[in-house]
């Protein structure tokens, strides 16, 4: 009876402990190196052009990065368009900590005919971050920053908090002793937190299912066939080469 008792405590405070985060990240993108953001965030032009705001939703290890939806006069509509970055728009990414897998879902990819979605599959990246002794206090977090390179050598900046204590981030990027509140990328892209709400709901994180499944491989080798240039005869008899 006693044992029956124990696991039965067990079950409940499993069952009670599910945590779910849910961090509103605000996004912006520059195509030219930024020194100084502070001084690139004063344009209104530059922040009503390239700005949008995203989703990350953790869940015991496993999370999602997608477009953030609000409401408008009780409406359901996106609030900006989703950013485009090197070409390509990934309006969501996943991350599984337990399978160490990745994914970027490419929902209704328009260089292709009729929108065709298709899901990008990898091993989820594993980055050597060196921790800074520099603090600051962001987002309302005290923070500090930790620093690494892409898996093109490419300059990684991040802050994050002991405060939030779960080694998540926005896009692919984690590893952390807690949540990554600010996130430079290569001098073109700057993510930082707008809000953090802690709920008890606990949110089952999957991977999107799509008959169209590529690796980093092949989608490059189809983003390479689609942009290239091709040649074709035009109304008039002339032959004509354009780019994609």
């Amino acid at each position: 009876m006693k044992k029956i008792l124990c696991y039965f405590s067990i079950f409940i405070s499993l069952a009670t402990s599910a945590q779910t985060y849910k961090a509103v990240y605000q996004e912006y993108i520059n195509f030219s190196d930024v020194d100084d953001w502070s001084a690139k965030l004063k344009d209104k032009k530059f922040r009503a052009g390239y700005e949008g705001k995203m989703l990350l939703t953790y869940n015991n290890g496993k999370s999602s990065y997608t477009k953030n939806k609000i409401k408008v006069n009780n409406v359901d509509s996106d609030e900006v368009d989703t950013v485009r970055y090197n070409e390509v728009s990934i309006l969501e990414e996943y991350k599984d900590q337990h399978t160490k897998s990745y994914a970027g879902y490419h929902k209704n990819y328009d260089p292709l005919l009729y929108a065709q979605d298709i899901l990008v599959k990898s091993e989820l990246p594993t980055y050597k971050w060196q921790i800074t002794n520099k603090e600051a206090t962001l987002s309302g977090y005290q923070c500090k920053l930790a620093k690494t390179t892409d898996t093109k050598g490419g300059s990684i900046l991040a802050w994050f908090t002991n405060d939030i204590a779960i080694n998540e981030g926005p896009r692919e990027y984690w590893g952390l002793p807690g949540l990554i509140i600010q996130l430079q990328i290569n001098k073109k892209v700057l993510i930082f937190l707008k809000s953090l709400e802690k709920t008890d709901e606990d949110i089952a994180i999957e991977f999107p299912k799509c008959d169209n499944i590529m690796t980093p491989e092949e989608f490059d080798k189809l983003k390479k066939d689609l942009f290239k240039p091709r040649t074709f005869v035009g109304s008039d008899g002339k032959t004509y080469t354009r780019g994609r």
